[in-house]
């Protein structure tokens, strides 16, 4: 094979990675985007290949990293994130510099790392204002919007998630849709605007319906928590959370489970159904085994096993 048929045929798998990644399939999506980077690998020696080959590697391991994240696959994870920055401090365009620092700040938002999404936030903020990067400013707005607010920056926070929606209807987002307006309302309700949290939560239940499928689950996640806090009562919200649960199973998003099944659980301790809510989510924790790095999306549910304990 040629270096330009072994750059076409890498480039279809990253291709074929990111779809299968976009329409939700969280655990298929890691094996063509593996397999692009194997491919790449073999390419690597030949210099006259090397740009082309460099950011694809880059936008690559991006795709890559989120994907392992999100199945809990976390010590693989973070050896694509150290590929990842090997690649960038290699150089990259701005838009794809872009790109690859908003993918790993939505892992980081898998993971509820905040001190990273705000690391990552201040360090992409000159990368994004570049006139070649605007498809990435939604993102980066609405996602360090989030950290802000969950940091207990509420205002600033607020100023971020209009920036993302600004940035959003004049350049649109290299972020799917459902799960940046997910991300806003996640960050309004914990803000208390319950109002504004409402109406983004539905506009990405909307956008998931006309086929824009990423991190669906956490759309439903998100609105049974809406459901919960506006007093619906745990029968409403546990509908919302059990499609949550149904889509990121078969997804095989191990970490958007163990959100979910957090938020659950919690609800449930408060219906008096404290035992239920142990077991489910010792279920999920002993299916992310002994072994599992730590982050604080886990932590956080090991010291609430804890406390009901």
């Amino acid at each position: 094979m040629t270096d330009r048929a072994s750059i076409e045929f890498a480039a279809a798998l990253a291709v074929e990675g990111k779809r299968v990644l976009l329409g939700h399939w969280v655990a298929a999506s890691v094996e063509p985007l593996r397999s692009c980077l194997k491919t790449l690998d073999r390419l690597e020696a030949h210099d006259g290949s090397a740009p082309a080959v460099r950011a694809l590697r880059t936008e690559t391991l991006a795709w890559l990293s989120l994907a392992l994240d999100a199945c809990a696959g976390l010590a693989t994870a973070e050896q694509a994130r150290q590929a990842l920055e090997r690649s960038l401090a290699e150089g990259t365009d701005p838009l794809g510099h872009a790109v690859a620092l908003s993918l790993m700040s939505c892992a980081a938002q898998l993971r509820g790392d905040v001190t990273a999404m705000l690391w990552l936030g201040e360090r992409g903020r000159p990368v994004v204002e570049q006139q070649q990067a605007s498809a990435a400013a939604a993102a980066h707005h609405a996602l360090l919007g989030w950290a802000l607010v969950m940091e207990g920056e509420v205002d600033e926070g607020l100023d971020e998630l209009e920036a993302a929606a600004i940035q959003h209807r004049r350049h649109g987002s290299v972020l799917s849709l459902p799960w940046m307006l997910t991300v806003c309302a996640e960050a309004r309700l914990a803000a208390g605007s319950t109002q504004d949290a409402r109406r983004d939560i539905e506009a990405a239940h909307a956008a998931a319906t006309a086929g824009l499928g990423f991190m669906q689950g956490a759309a439903w996640r998100v609105r049974g928590n809406l459901r919960w806090a506006a007093g619906e009562g745990l029968a409403a919200a546990r509908r919302d959370w059990d499609q949550a649960l149904a889509l990121d199973g078969a997804a095989g998003a191990l970490l958007c489970e163990l959100q979910t099944e957090l938020v659950l659980g919690r609800a449930l301790a408060a219906s008096g159904e404290k035992a239920q809510a142990i077991e489910r989510l010792a279920s999920v924790m002993a299916r992310l085994g002994d072994g599992a790095l730590a982050c604080p999306a886990i932590d956080i549910a090991r010291r609430q096993l804890a406390a009901w304990s």
